[in-house]
């Protein structure tokens, strides 16, 4: 037996497969930093989107909300450069060029969604397209050193225009049963001439219901902290009786966000005898006066709120067709028909075709409570602020 110890020799073999397991590893690596690298930067442009995209939408808000407050197109651009300034992206700041701040309509398309054209009246939006070269965390391991992302973003903050325009014909110092010439107990001295030239009550009237009604309008309006101008315009008609008279259409309170000076003369209206029929077209054409004069903004949704308890006595009856011209200078109407006469159904078909031409809602209010949960409806629907 030979014990002599076994030598082992050096074997080429072995060399080879360390070798090639070196080389291996350092392949690897090289996928592993690659991938590291690329992951990297793939995060990296991800957040510097996502930072693009903040400062867009900042920008655009603070052009829209500063061209509502002072109506100013270049004031608007030169505040929403300054917000952009202040929202770092990638490292640095975005400057925006005036091009890039503009200014148009959104308005809503049959799906839902907004379509923004830039240009066109009311100015409720913003749009603001971003872009910003950025440099890469690794571009030296990558074939490009950076990249420009580029976002845009529309914000639309609707500033509203609202006019009231109320009946204020005799017959709105009926109680709210919707009987024809009936007066509430405390207004009930003894004929209905006499009753007719009696102040409205203070508890039961039509026109007490609809005093409570618009300062429920004015308190939604108020909680929701909506940017709107509200004008209180009334109608009934020319007429004389003695003492007593009234004229066919008053703008009583012109645009304000004072909504107390509109409770203040819908009170003073409660203390004065109402008097006179119905000419629904002279209120229509003050409200409209109303949302094109003074106090009118150029970035406000117009809209029209008639109310009537009666049927046009006066002026023209084709109240759709005067409703569809007002929609054409971007006037919305909504009416609103309350008791006695309006119940009818030829005149509710009247006034529901006056709000479809005018694109408004129609609502029929039988009683007070539902008068006073239709004008919380209205103002809870319009619209506030829509970020894209």
């Amino acid at each position: 037996m030979n014990n002599q110890r076994t030598r082992w020799s050096h074997s080429p073999r072995r060399d080879v497969r360390r070798g090639g397991i070196v080389v291996l590893v350092a392949i690897l690596m090289t996928v592993l930093v690659t991938l590291s690298v690329f992951a990297i930067n793939l995060v990296y442009m991800e957040i510097t989107r996502t930072e693009l995209r903040i400062a867009c939408d900042a920008a655009a808000k603070a052009a829209i909300v500063r061209l509502g407050g002072t109506q100013s197109q270049s004031g608007a651009r030169t505040f929403a450069k300054t917000i952009a300034k202040k929202n770092p992206v990638g490292g640095g700041q975005l400057s925006l060029a005036d091009a890039q701040i503009e200014f148009g309509n959104a308005s809503r398309t049959g799906s839902g969604a907004y379509t923004f054209t830039a240009n066109q009246t009311p100015l409720n939006s913003a749009r603001v397209t971003g872009s910003r070269s950025v440099g890469m965390i690794f571009g030296g391991f990558l074939t490009t050193t950076s990249f420009t992302p580029q976002q845009q973003s529309i914000v639309m903050r609707v500033n509203h225009d609202i006019a009231l325009v109320l009946d204020r014909s005799g017959s709105m110092a009926f109680d709210t049963t919707n009987a024809e010439f009936a007066y509430p107990v405390d207004r009930s001295f003894g004929t209905n001439f006499q009753n007719y030239f009696a102040t409205p009550s203070l508890t039961a009237s039509r026109w007490k219901a609809l005093s409570d009604a618009v300062t429920a309008f004015n308190t939604v309006l108020t909680t929701r902290q909506l940017d709107a101008q509200v004008a209180l315009t009334t109608f009934a008609e020319d007429y004389t009786f003695g003492s007593f008279s009234s004229v066919e259409a008053s703008t009583d309170v012109a645009l304000t966000k004072t909504y107390s000076q509109i409770s203040a003369k819908m009170t003073e209206w409660n203390n004065t005898v109402l008097v006179g029929d119905t000419n629904i077209e002279a209120g229509l054409a003050q409200g409209r006066a109303a949302l094109i004069g003074t106090n009118s903004r150029v970035t406000a949704q117009r809209t029209i709120i008639l109310l009537t308890d009666g049927v046009p006595t006066s002026g023209s009856t084709n109240l759709s067709t005067i409703a569809a011209n007002y929609r054409t200078q971007g006037i919305v109407t909504h009416v609103i028909t309350f008791g006695g006469q309006a119940a009818s159904g030829a005149n509710q078909t009247r006034m529901q075709n006056t709000a479809t031409s005018g694109y408004g809602q129609y609502y029929h209010a039988p009683n007070s409570t539902t008068l006073n949960s239709v004008f919380r409806q209205i103002a809870e629907g319009l619209p506030a602020v829509y970020i894209d």
